[in-house]
């Protein structure tokens, strides 16, 4: 395994051999890195910053590429691709400029469309927090992945855990995610793919939330908000949600239904005349608070709502 540096010296394509040294600041006119014919899956990449005097372009996503762990230096800018992605399948260990334990450090910037693979069959940290930008799609894709997120960390995209785990790393970093969270790929084994961890205690902020059945949510015990919906769904839960004593805040556009919980406290800040809505047998195991008019409603006339605690109405609590 090798520590190797971009050096941006041909051109800003990150497939390219030649724009890579084997030493921090290396010359590239005695120092690129041998021809590997584009497999960079061994190597600890450090994207150097464009300050540096033998670093001539920031780097862009032009192909799908695979590295054992990725730093963005601070003074460097990644552009990504929306039609293709990093995978990491390892994590650095501290060799040159890394950081040991992290599959993603990110210090400097990103630019548009960078979308992350995280395939490190490990315990692995996670600093997908740049200077400026954000990290567009994030998947987890290994069954003995655990990643922790280090700092509060917004995604524009969505967040797709098809195995394995993410979780904050010291309980209180927040997650913001602006589309979609899905949970599982619906291979049907309990629990392979897990959101959250009975620790989390910041607040979480979901486009939406989707749990497959091989899927687990366990839920921060702040709160959980929820702005928007898939299919209707502002939570689509056919494996487990843990509730972790926490709040659910549902706020945002029409036809935000419920799937399955049960959840702790539930809250509707939805004031649409289609708002939240009861699409399936609902528990509260705490209380119900309905804030917006015209704002909680049945899917279907069959479904039940069960409240053991309090029922706070705002608003309007429509059958």
């Amino acid at each position: 395994m090798a520590t190797i540096y971009w050096s941006g010296a041909i051109d800003t394509d990150i497939d390219d051999y030649r724009n890579y040294v084997t030493g921090e600041n290396a010359d590239p006119s005695s120092a690129t890195i041998a021809d590997n014919s584009g497999d960079f899956s061994g190597d600890n990449v450090i994207f150097q910053s464009l300050a540096v005097s033998n670093v001539s372009n920031n780097p862009t996503v032009n192909a799908n590429e695979t590295f054992n762990s990725i730093r963005i230096d601070s003074g460097c800018t990644l552009t990504g691709n929306a039609s293709y992605s990093i995978t990491v399948d390892g994590e650095a260990d501290g060799a040159g400029t890394t950081t040991s334990g992290y599959a993603v450090d990110i210090a400097g910037a990103l630019g548009s469309n960078v979308n992350l693979i995280i395939t490190t069959a490990a315990h692995t940290f996670l600093d997908i927090v740049p200077s400026s930008g954000t990290v567009t799609n994030l998947t987890i894709n290994h069954a003995s992945c655990v990643a922790r997120w280090t700092g509060n960390s917004t995604l524009t995209g969505n967040l797709t855990i098809n195995q394995g785990a993410i979780e904050a790393d010291d309980g209180d970093e927040t997650f913001t995610v602006n589309g979609d969270v899905t949970v599982g790929d619906g291979s049907g084994s309990a629990n392979t793919a897990v959101l959250g961890n009975a620790a989390d205690t910041a607040a979480m902020t979901f486009g939406s939330l989707t749990i497959d059945t091989d899927g687990k949510y366990i839920a921060t015990s702040g709160t959980t908000t929820i702005t928007s919906a898939s299919s209707n769904y502002a939570i689509s839960n056919a494996g487990t949600f843990t509730h972790n004593d926490g709040t659910v805040t549902i706020t945002g556009g029409s036809n935000q239904w419920l799937h399955n919980g049960p959840y702790y406290n539930l809250i509707s800040n939805n004031d649409s005349s289609i708002g939240m809505g009861i699409g399936a047998n609902i528990t509260v195991a705490n209380d119900l608070t309905v804030n917006a008019s015209k704002n909680v409603g049945w899917v279907s006339a069959g479904n039940t709502l069960t409240v053991t605690g309090d029922v706070i109405v705002n608003g309007y609590l429509n059958k």
